[in-house]
Order: structure tokens, then C-alpha cells, then sequence
């Protein structure tokens, strides 16, 4: 330290301490990009801390444990009352550091630490359970009048930010466990600490949504509507909200609350919300609470998945007309920037985008919007022509997709199991790549059964006819093949054909494109060829409720009645 004269490193670093917290001070809340300028000054801190550390040094081979360590030899090393005062300010702003990081354990043992050495030099003992309640009170660690190190915010407030973003967090984990009483009593004590709007609404979020796990909705619809006083963005709330007043058939709070946050999506402004800044609290508890994004409790509500909810519950409630806006809506959005490219991106709230436009044909036929519905599902087949081979069959072999124990695992994904390890992700693979293909024969058949069916209401009947026989030629090159070497394949293949939800929907579709394309053939008068077609569409399903005979054909599925029988177009929930 030639460099710097007679000066100690407790000089050194407390002057450039001073120096950042001035800067900081002087910066106008109404400066342009604060949010920014804030967050370069956070890194600024974080390696002044690393120096005093000595973790410049030890670059990224010093790990987190490490750091724990530094602390408890440091603890025992130092006697200096003056070091030890400047010391014990540093620890909040680790703590500060652990908890933005969502290391809630790491800042317990810290802080154990210091109430040991507080309780040895005071003589007072401080229980386990009283811990945060001193950080809260500012027992553990107090403003010293006679310290020469300047602070952003005193460490009285830093105590009750800690006690606050702590105490959520360990709600928050509540919540996540499903200890939702725990948590409730938790998360009171984190609404009484030192809170933003934002972060007081997330609590009351959280809390709702406890109270509604407890069997109690009319408790949580109070602290929702509580949230979103507090932050009128508090989207999770609102969301919750509507799923709360659909538990309670409530349709019209429930389609009122969809439709409201749908609005409030579209115009927020992210950016805008971002820079928001409360100017007396330069450490804001949502700097320091992390939110995993695998949790869907708190993260921000998907647009798109909001959006298919109000289409799809309009429809549910026969609400036709409305449905089909939400759905044209819906669907524009995926043209929108880069949502263009993710025509068939999963995500695991919404369905497939292939089905939410099959979902919006079938709000679009209801309402008799026939020439719309050619277009959405020409769309689709276009789209499925390109990623389909010209393969003139497509197999399913019994033994790839069906365990021993198929009886007890009905689900496609668990049949896409091995029991040799080393096989395990090509078997896998090679399992979701055939799911995968299935899936666009299924949504492209799908689209031809109802072009079909809106020709048909269109009295084109050449044209339907075409599409219903584009619809079967193209299930057709299904082929479900049985083991060779089994002596009883065709038990097997009907045990795959109950147990694989896939499959059960090919059959209705084959089922109801024989069906429709009988009655067709009906409507020109070719009654023998449309009696074969009845007879091929009782072979292929056995679904008594989509079973009809040549007498009833007539009268039951006439030209202008639907062939959604099953309501929601082959329930369309191919995942």
C-alpha cells in the first residue's frame, strides 16, 4: 500500500465508501434512466465489499461457502471495538447481497452469528425465535453516533428491509411446501414490516391465495381486492381473483376480471414500471426479494394464456360471439413481432397454438362464420404440410409405446420409459419425435374435418366431401402394428388403443369424418355409399355417444346441425 502514504486499508476503503454513498445521494429521482444508474452503483459497492473481502484476489475460485468462512474467522479474529462497528455494518450489506441472491440460509447464519457475539459481549441472551424480531427492532445491531463510515440508508432501515424481505421469503417457501397456515401467519408479520406497494400486494397475494387453499375463497377474494389497492398492477392477484370466482361459478366476476387484467396487459409498460422509484427508499425490498421463475404464483400473468382463458371460457358459456373476437384477437397477437416465429412453442399454461386455432374454428363455426373458419384452418394444414413427409404410412408399434404395465400407465409421456439407462434419452427422443408427428396428422385432420363441415354449411357439398376424404386418407396412414413375436397382439393393440389418449382421439376423428362425409354423400343421394360410411364410422370408434345408424342418419346429424358432438372439437388438449 506505498501508493497510499501513511493511510490504512480501514481509511482507504471507508473514503471510497463516502465517496459512491455522495454520488448516490446527489442523484435527482427525477433523472433520467435512475434505475440504471442505480444498479451501476450497486455494482460499485458490491466490489468495494469484495475488496475488503480480499476476494479481488481469489477471482471465481472463491465460492459462496467460502465466503461463510471468511466471515466466521473474521468474527474471531478481530478485537478493534472501531473495526468491529465497521465490520458489523458491512455484515447487513451481505446480508443485503444473500438475500437479493434468495440465500435466506446463509443470512441466518450470519446473523446467528453476530447475536452470539452480541449476547457474550452484553450478557443478554437472545432466543432462536426472537432473532428477526431484533433485526426488525434494531436490537441486534444499532446506529452508532460515533461512526466515521458514511451509509446510503441507516442501518435501522436496513434492519427492517432485511426483517421484511426475510420474512416474505420464508412465507413465500411456505406457500411453495403447501404449509399454507404457516404461511399466512408468516406473511401478517412480513405486511407489517417495512413495505412497497408492490411488495405489500405480493403478500397479500400470497395470502389469498393460502386462504383459498384452506377452503377460504371469500378470505382470499378480500386480500386480493386488498393487493390490488395496494398495486393496481398486481397482476397475479387479479388473475387469481377470476380462478377464485370461476371455483365459485361466479361467470360473470370471473369473465369481468379476465377481461380487465387482458386490458391491463396490453397497455402496461413495462420500461415505465421498471424505473419506477420511491425516493426515500433507495434499497426497495423487491431489489432484494427474487421470485423463481418456475414459480407461477407471483410471476408475471402470460398475455396469451390470459387471453385463450377468456376466449375459451366465453365459449364454454356458449357466449359464441364474444368467444370468437377473443379468439380473432388471440390469434392476431401470435403475428406480432417475434411471436411469429413460435407457431409451435409450447409453454406449459396455454395449449398448443395449433389447437387454439383449431379452438377458435370451433367458435367461428358456432356462430355461423363459415368462409373464417376455412381460412384459420387452411392455415393450419398449410403449416402441418410443410412438417409432414410424404410417407405413405405412418406406424405405431405397440412394444415402443406400451409397457407391461400398461394398465396402471395411461399417459404417452410415461410410456416413454427404459429400464436400461444407457437407452434411456434415445428412447425418449425417439418417443416424443413420433408424439410430435402424431400430433400434426391429428391438428391437420382436425383442420379438414372442419373445413369439411363449414362447406357443408355453405352448401358446397363437392368441396366438403373433398375435405372429409382428405381428413380420412390422412388418418388412414395411421397404422397401429403389433409385436411379431406376440401371440396375442391384438389384445395388445386394444389395450394401446384405450390407454393412449392419441389414439382414442384418431378414432373419434376417423369416426366423425366417416360421419360427416355419409352424410354428404346422403345430401347427392348415394345412399349405399353413405351407409358404407356409417358402418366404417361405428368400426372405428366405440364410443357409444358418437354411434348412429343409416335409419337415423338423417334426422340426427342433418347438413345444418353440428358434428361437434363432443363440444369442444375433440376436446383439443393434445399435449
Amino acid at each position: 500500500m506505498e501508493s497510499a502514504g501513511s493511510k490504512s486499508c480501514l481509511e482507504i476503503w471507508t473514503e471510497e465508501n463516502a465517496k459512491l454513498v455522495a454520488e448516490l445521494k446527489n442523484i435527482s429521482t427525477n433523472t433520467a434512466k435512475l434505475t440504471d444508474i442505480l444498479r451501476q452503483n450497486f455494482v460499485y459497492f458490491i466490489k468495494l465489499l469484495e475488496k475488503i473481502q480480499g476476494l479481488e484476489a481469489y477471482g471465481k475460485h472463491f465460492d459462496e461457502r467460502g465466503i461463510l468462512k471468511l466471515w466466521e474467522m473474521t468474527f474471531r479474529s478481530i478485537s478493534d471495538p472501531t473495526f468491529i462497528q465497521t465490520v458489523d455494518q458491512l455484515i447487513y450489506l451481505q446480508c443485503l447481497l444473500w438475500l437479493s441472491r434468495n440465500q435466506l440460509e446463509d443470512v441466518e447464519v450470519v446473523l446467528h452469528m453476530l447475536r452470539e457475539r452480541s449476547s457474550s459481549v452484553s450478557d443478554v441472551n437472545i432466543q432462536h425465535d426472537d432473532l428477526w424480531q431484533c433485526i426488525k427492532a434494531g436490537n441486534l445491531l444499532k446506529d452508532s453516533s460515533g461512526s466515521h463510515l458514511l451509509l446510503v440508508q441507516s442501518l435501522s432501515t436496513i434492519g427492517k428491509l432485511m426483517y421484511t424481505c426475510a420474512t416474505f421469503l420464508r412465507g413465500f417457501r411456505k406457500v411453495e411446501q403447501g404449509h399454507y397456515l404457516e404461511a399466512i401467519d408468516i406473511l401478517q408479520l412480513a405486511a407489517e414490516g417495512l413495505c412497497s406497494k408492490r411488495i405489500l400486494a405480493e403478500i397479500y397475494t400470497l395470502i389469498g391465495y393460502s386462504s383459498v387453499q384452506t377452503g377460504k375463497p371469500q378470505t382470499g377474494l378480500q386480500y386480493f381486492q386488498w393487493a390490488l389497492q395496494a398495486d393496481i398492477q398486481c397482476f397475479p392477484a387479479l388473475y387469481h381473483a377470476a380462478m377464485v370466482y370461476r371455483q365459485l361459478e361466479m361467470v360473470e366476476a370471473e369473465l369481468e376480471a379476465l377481461n380487465h387484467l387482458s386490458v391491463l396487459l396490453e397497455s402496461w409498460d413495462q420500461s415505465k414500471d421498471a424505473n419506477h422509484i420511491e425516493p426515500q427508499i433507495l434499497i426497495q425490498p423487491e431489489q432484494l426479494v427474487r421470485i423463481p421463475s418456475t414459480s407461477q404464483l407471483l410471476t408475471s400473468v402470460n398475455q396469451v394464456y390470459v387471453k385463450h382463458s377468456l376466449a375459451r371460457r366465453c365459449l364454454q358459456m356458449r357466449r359464441t360471439e364474444d368467444a370468437a373476437e377473443h379468439y380473432l384477437d388471440l390469434l392476431a397477437s401470435f403475428f406480432e413481432g417475434s411471436q411469429k416465429e413460435v407457431f409451435l412453442v409450447a409453454d406449459s399454461t396455454v395449449p398448443r397454438i395449433p389447437e387454439m386455432y383449431l379452438e377458435a374454428a370451433v367458435a367461428l363455426l358456432q356462430c355461423q362464420r363459415y368462409h373464417d373458419v376455412i381460412t384459420i384452418c387452411e392455415e393450419i394444414s398449410c403449416k402441418m404440410s410443410t412438417l409432414l413427409s410424404e410417407k405413405l404410412t405412418y406406424e405405431i408399434i405397440v412394444n415402443e409405446w406400451l409397457p407391461k404395465d400398461s394398465l396402471e400407465r395411461t399417459e404417452i409421456d410415461m410410456v416413454c420409459q427404459s429400464s436400461h439407462s444407457d437407452h434411456l434419452n434415445q428412447s425418449q427422443t425417439h418417443c416424443a419425435t413420433k408424439k410430435e408427428t402424431l400430433n400434426y396428422i391429428l391438428w391437420m385432420a382436425t383442420s379438414f374435418l372442419y373445413q369439411a363441415q363449414a362447406f357443408a354449411l355453405l352448401g358446397n357439398n363437392k368441396e366438403s366431401l373433398t375435405n372429409f376424404s382428405r381428413c380420412i386418407n390422412l388418418l388412414l396412414k395411421v397404422q397401429v402394428v403389433g409385436p411379431t413375436d406376440s401371440g396375442e397382439p391384438n389384445n395388445q393393440i386394444d389395450t394401446l388403443k384405450e390407454n393412449i389418449m392419441e389414439i382414442k382421439y384418431l378414432q373419434k376423428l376417423k369416426s366423425l369424418a366417416f360421419v360427416g362425409k355419409g352424410m354428404q354423400l346422403t345430401e347427392r343421394g348415394q345412399d349405399r355409399e353413405a351407409l358404407q360410411n356409417f358402418h366404417l364410422s361405428l368400426q372405428a370408434c366405440s364410443d357409444q355417444r358418437l354411434k348412429i345408424n343409416s335409419k337415423s342418419a338423417r334426422c340426427t346429424l342433418s347438413p345444418g346441425r353440428n358434428l361437434l358432438g363432443i363440444k369442444f372439437g375433440i376436446k383439443l388438449q393434445w399435449h
